[in-house]
């Protein structure tokens, strides 16, 4: 019985793991906003948001909160608006975030920005960094 009982938890344990799979927001500021708007539903600045609240995400304003990295931002698949000007970005890699209609990273410090695989990108705005033409 105990054996049936184990087997029963552990199953119930992998299921559970297998759904709550998360992505690394390494920056501080970026997931305090994310708990803000309401997207990173655990409510806690513990450097992980869970794949499906990231997925969830269509429009997100990042704007002069200090932000140095938007490391994670490839787990928001659905996002179509995304403004984070005025932070301390240095790169940007856009590359995964294919629904990106409209972007505003100006004012930051970047030398890097990939927006190489955003073909619904209409509106980019970015002056007011260190980027080079390639």
């Amino acid at each position: 019985m105990i054996k049936i009982i184990s087997f029963i938890l552990c199953i119930g344990f992998l299921s559970l793991h297998s759904y709550a799979q998360t992505t690394a927001i390494p920056d501080p500021n970026f997931e305090q906003k994310l708990i803000t708007m309401g997207i990173d539903s655990d409510g806690i600045v513990n450097g992980q948001i869970l794949n499906s609240d990231a997925a969830a995400a269509t429009a997100i304003n990042l704007d002069h909160l200090n932000i140095s990295s938007l490391s994670g931002i490839a787990a928001f698949s659905n996002l179509t608006y995304l403004s984070c000007l005025g932070n301390n970005l240095t790169a940007i890699d856009l590359s995964n975030n294919t629904a990106l209609t409209h972007l505003n990273c100006s004012y930051n410090q970047l030398t890097s920005l990939d927006v190489s695989n955003n073909p619904k990108l209409d509106g980019l705005s970015c002056h007011h960094n260190q980027l080079r033409p390639i």
